[in-house]
């Protein structure tokens, strides 16, 4: 189980198991696109901060190992890297649910065994984040560059 700042329910758990699932299998897209042009990664991803601190099979690779974690009954403490990574699941494949929920006249989604209807980001990151100091700033992007560096060692 992953340390959040709120216990998760069961809600909370299938739309992050779906997030981090979803981003695995789209991961493995990314993966192929960059077999036959290695700069699609950093061109076309959503994220750049996260393709200057992964690689796409090191990206995929960690997430699926959160998928792992967050199913496995021990305590896992996530590092900002990992919150990073969560976060951008869960920002993505919240922003899918809503728009999918939008055009369904009911409005519910199938998440697990819950139907969902609108899911409020900002609530769930109120909830279950301490704060979002992973998400950017002066410090990510020094370390990114400093990984940069080495790698090009």
């Amino acid at each position: 189980m992953l340390r959040f700042q709120t216990r998760p329910d069961g809600v909370f758990l299938a739309i992050l198991h779906d997030a981090l699932g979803c981003f695995t299998d789209d991961m493995s897209v990314v993966i192929e696109d960059a077999k036959s042009d290695p700069t699609s990664w950093r061109n076309t991803y959503p994220y750049p901060d996260l393709a200057r601190l992964f690689s796409p099979e090191l990206d995929k690779d960690t997430v699926s190992k959160l998928l792992e974690a967050s199913r496995a009954p021990d305590l896992y403490q996530l590092t900002d890297y990992h919150w990073l990574l969560v976060y951008v699941a869960l920002e993505i494949q919240i922003d899918v649910h809503n728009d999918d929920a939008r055009e369904n006249p009911p409005g519910l989604i199938q998440v697990g065994p819950y139907q969902i209807g609108r899911i409020d980001k900002d609530a769930i990151v109120g909830r279950f984040f301490w704060d979002t100091d992973f998400a950017g700033g002066k410090a990510f992007a020094d370390m990114a560059g400093e990984a940069a560096v080495q790698n090009q060692r």
